[in-house]
C-alpha cells in the first residue's frame, strides 16, 4: 500500500495540549538521535506540513520498506524505527487518552502523500549504524568513562588519605599505651629523678616484697627472708624504708645463708639508707619511654627494645595532689613530692604524624598501693652534669682464665675478662659484646647473651649479667655383631646406652677424655 518509504522526525516540540497532560516537554528531544537518517538520504528528503507540533520529512528509498520513528511516552509505545532494532507489532494503533497521539504521513513517489498509517505495518531490513550515531555513542561512552575514572581516582585518594590518617592515629595510640604493655600489670612505684617532658623512667614492682633483716644489713649487702626468692644476680631491687625513702640498686650476687635467709650483694653501690623496722625489698624493673626526636623508643633495665612508634608530638606531664585533693599538673619532674603534694600519676599525650590526627592521652597511677615512696635514689648514679653513667657487667660464672668482653659507648671502648664496674661511660647508645673462649684444647665456653644493646642515662645505672657455659659435644654409641633382638650396654665415662644389634644412640656430653667399654654378654629373650 505504501510502497518503499521511510518516515523521519526532523524536529518536534510537544504540543501544549499534550504537555499539560503529564507528558514532559523534553522527551521531544529524543528525535534528534534519528537525524542521521536524513543525512544519509538528504537528496531525497521532501518536507511535508507539520501536524500537531511535529514536522515530518518523507523520504523515498527504492529498496527500503517503511521505517517509522520509535518514541515512548509514559511507558506507551507510539511508533517504532527498525533501524534501532525494534519493530512494532502488526495492527497497532498508538492511542493515549482515547485519541491518537501522532498521525505520521509517508510520501510515496508514485502515490503522493499517503493517508495516516494504520493497519498492518510493513517491516524493512536492518541497516548498520551511521557515523553520527557512532560518534554520539563514542562521545557518551567517553564522558561516562571519564566520569568513572575521576570518581575512581577520587575514591582511591580518599582511601589512601583515610589509611594514612588511621596509621598516624594508631602510632599515637601505640606510643601512649606502650608503657602499660611493658609494665604487664605491675604497679608504678616511683619515677626516677632525671625524667623530663619527653623522657620518663618508671620503677615498677610486683608482689609483696621481702622483709629486710637487721642482721647483715650494711653498705654493700643486705639480708632478707624468703622461701625461694625471685631475685637473682643481675636483677634490680628496690629497698623501701618505713619512712618512704627508697634505693634502686643492681644485685651482683644472691647467696643462701640458711634458715630461710638470703644475702644480696649490691653491684658497685654504697647503700645510703639507714635500716628501719618494716623495711622491705622488691624485685624491680625500670621501664624508660624516650620520645626525643619524634621517635618513641622503649628500654627495659637499660636494654633497648627498639622503636615503638613515630609521632609528631609527645609530652609527659607529672600530676601532684595537694592535701585538699586538688591536682596540679607540671611539665617538669620535681621529685616524688612537690611541697606537701605527692606525685600521684604520670600523664602521657601524643599526636600522630598527620595534621588532622587528634591528640590521645592516658594516665598512669604512681604509688597507688600500700607502699608510698617519698624519695627515690639510684645507687651509683653520678652527677648528671658530667654526661657519664655507671655500667656494671657481671661475668657469672667466669670461665677459667676469664671471658672475652667489650663494652662500647660513643668514643669509648673497654675490653675486659671478668666482672667489672665502669663509672666513666658516656651517656647514649651502649653496646656489650662477648665472645667464645677456650679453657683448653677440648673445652669451649659460650657467653649468653653474646650481644647486648641499650641506652645509658646518667641518672640510671645499668647492670648486665653475662653467663658463660661450656659448649657440649655429641657422643654416638653403636652396637653390631649380634641379633637385633639382643641387648648390650656400652659406655664412655659416665655416659651409657643399652642397644640392640645394629642400633645406635647419640647423647650430649661435656668435652673431655673418657674410657669406653661394653657388657661382655648379650642378652636375648625369645619364646618357644
Amino acid at each position: 500500500m505504501h510502497g518503499n518509504m521511510i518516515a523521519v522526525v526532523r524536529e518536534n516540540t510537544w504540543p501544549r495540549p499534550l504537555a499539560g497532560k503529564g507528558f514532559p516537554d523534553h522527551l521531544g528531544q529524543l528525535a534528534v538521535v534519528l537525524e542521521g537518517i536524513e543525512k544519509e538520504l538528504e537528496a531525497l528528503a521532501v518536507r511535508i506540513p507539520a501536524h500537531e507540533g511535529f514536522q515530518l520529512v518523507g523520504v523515498v528509498e527504492e529498496t527500503a520498506q517503511v521505517a517509522l520513528v520509535h518514541l515512548e511516552v509514559a511507558g506507551q509505545k507510539i511508533l517504532t524505527n527498525p533501524r534501532l532494532g525494534r519493530q512494532l507489532a502488526d495492527n497497532v494503533q498508538p492511542q493515549s487518552m482515547g485519541r491518537p497521539l501522532l498521525h505520521p504521513y509517508c510520501y510515496n513517489r508514485r502515490e503522493g502523500l499517503a493517508s495516516p498509517i494504520g493497519g498492518a505495518l510493513m517491516h524493512r531490513s536492518q541497516y548498520g549504524v551511521t557515523l553520527v550515531e557512532v560518534l554520539v555513542a563514542l562521545g557518551l561512552f567517553a564522558a561516562l568513562a571519564g566520569t568513572a575514572v575521576v570518581l575512581m581516582n577520587r575514591t582511591s585518594r580518599t582511601n589512601v588519605e583515610e589509611t594514612r590518617l588511621a596509621a598516624g592515629q594508631n602510632q599515637a595510640y601505640t606510643s601512649i599505651t606502650g608503657l602499660e604493655r611493658e609494665l604487664k600489670g605491675k604497679g608504678v612505684l616511683a619515677v626516677l629523678t632525671g625524667s623530663t617532658g619527653d623522657r620518663v623512667s618508671l620503677v615498677s614492682v610486683s608482689g609483696g616484697g621481702y622483709a629486710v633483716l637487721r642482721e647483715g644489713y650494711g653498705p654493700t649487702s643486705f639480708r632478707f627472708a624468703a622461701g625461694a626468692p625471685e631475685v637473682n644476680a643481675g636483677d634490680q631491687v628496690v629497698l623501701v624504708s618505713a619512712t618512704g625513702e627508697a634505693l634502686l640498686a643492681g644485685v651482683a650476687r644472691v647467696s643462701n645463708v640458711g634458715n630461710g635467709q638470703w644475702e644480696a650483694t649490691l653491684a658497685a653501690c654504697q647503700n645510703p639508707l639507714r635500716y628501719t623496722e618494716g623495711m622491705r625489698a622488691y624485685r624491680a624493673e625500670v621501664v624508660t619511654l624516650d620520645a626525643s626526636g619524634g621517635r618513641v623508643r622503649v628500654n627495659l633495665g637499660g636494654q633497648d627494645l627498639g622503636e615503638m612508634a613515630s609521632v609528631s608530638s609527645f609530652k609527659t606531664s607529672y600530676i601532684y595532689r595537694s592535701p585538699r585533693g586538688e591536682e596540679m599538673v607540671s611539665d617538669t619532674f620535681t621529685g616524688m613530692r612537690r611541697d606537701d603534694a605527692p606525685l600521684v600519676a604520670v600523664g602521657l599525650s601524643a599526636r600522630g604524624t598527620e595534621e588532622s590526627n587528634r591528640e590521645l592521652t592516658t594516665r598512669l597511677p604512681v604509688s597507688g598501693g600500700s607502699v608510698r615512696v617519698a624519695e627515690m635514689v639510684a645507687c651509683g648514679a653520678p652527677n648528671p652534669a658530667t654526661g657519664t653513667g655507671v655500667v656494671t657487667v657481671l661475668v657469672d660464672p667466669t670461665p677459667p682464665g676469664g671471658g672475652d668482653l667489650t663494652l662500647g659507648a660513643p668514643n669509648y671502648t673497654r675490653t675486659f675478662r671478668a666482672t667489672s664496674t665502669f663509672t666513666d661511660v658516656p651517656t647514649g647508645n651502649l653496646s656489650l659484646d662477648a665472645r667464645v673462649v677456650w679453657s683448653d684444647a677440648l673445652t669451649a665456653w659460650e657467653p649468653s647473651p653474646s650481644a647486648w644493646r641499650g641506652v645509658l642515662y646518667s641518672y640510671l645505672p645499668i647492670t648486665v649479667r653475662v653467663q658463660y657455659s661450656i659448649v657440649p659435644g655429641t657422643l654416638t654409641f653403636s652396637a653390631s655383631g649380634f641379633p637385633a633382638d639382643g641387648l648390650a650396654t656400652v659406655w664412655a665415662g659416665p655416659y651409657a646406652a643399652t642397644l640392640g644389634g645394629g642400633g645406635s644412640e647419640s647423647v650430649e656430653v661435656l668435652p673431655g677424655s673418657y674410657s669406653t667399654g661394653a657388657s661382655p654378654e648379650v642378652s636375648v629373650s625369645r619364646s618357644g
